[in-house]
């Protein structure tokens, strides 16, 4: 209660949740809200489950991103919920938006360009306005549907930006299902939570490697040295791209 200010609703497809964290960042930025609440919230209806149905794909044994024996992502259903602030309101140990981008391929009205190239540009994007380079990111959480296609680009993608041996990068939708319009602010809440644990997430679901994943790819957790910079992805239909630097 209390709470004042600017109400936006983000609808971008499968980035709906990470471009409103950059909305709530910018707002915070210029100086419009010392405080932002960033909701990522999708419902699953029997809309969404009919249109992945005709597209065909749902993986009926479950989703298994950048397996060998993919087919498709599991429809999941979440709520979930991060509070901005400006830096000076923060606690010591905060962890900060540091920089973010976003781009569209205008490729397809559901497929993602198959070279990455504009995912590719988001990271870059996002890496420039963070002032890091490439070498400096620590882990890579992936948008990582299982679907064939979106697998293949987030490989293509991270191909062009770190080379053939990046970073640790992992997803977690084999897990949590493909939440939609929550992924972006529910898998930031997992990034987060990661570095307090000094964690590295594995992939669930994942048993054999498909061609051409990152080097780098986990399948198992692990303890992690250091996260100070963490790079989160996000990607969805229309050929919509987040990247989004948490650092601390």
């Amino acid at each position: 209660s209390g709470a004042l200010g600017p109400v936006q609703t983000v609808s971008v497809a499968c980035v709906s949740g990470l471009i409103a964290l950059m909305q709530g960042a910018k707002l915070i930025q210029r100086g419009a809200a010392d405080a932002v609440l960033v909701v990522g919230v999708d419902h699953l209806s029997a809309f969404v489950m009919a249109g992945f149905t005709a597209l065909k794909a749902i993986d009926p044994a479950g989703c298994r991103p950048f397996d060998r024996d993919r087919c498709g992502l599991t429809p999941g259903e979440a709520g979930a919920a991060i509070v901005l602030v400006r830096r000076e309101r923060a606690a010591a140990d905060a962890v900060q938006i540091r920089g973010w981008g976003s781009s569209n391929d205008a490729n397809h009205m559901t497929g993602p360009s198959r070279d990455g190239s504009g995912l590719a540009q988001a990271i870059h994007a996002a890496l420039a306005a963070a002032k890091i380079s490439a070498s400096e990111v620590d882990y890579i959480n992936v948008h990582g549907t299982g679907t064939p296609y979106n697998d293949a680009m987030e490989s293509a993608a991270l191909r062009t930006v770190f080379g053939e041996s990046g970073p640790p990068v992992s997803g977690l939708k084999g897990m949590l299902g493909h939440t939609f319009g929550a992924a972006g602010v529910l898998e930031t809440i997992a990034c987060v939570l990661a570095r307090q644990e000094r964690l590295l997430p594995g992939t669930p679901r994942l048993s054999n490697f498909a061609d051409g994943v990152p080097a780098s790819l986990l399948k198992e957790p692990r303890p992690a040295s250091r996260l100070n910079h963490i790079l989160k992805l996000n990607t969805g239909f229309g050929g919509t791209n987040g990247a989004l630097v948490l650092s601390h």
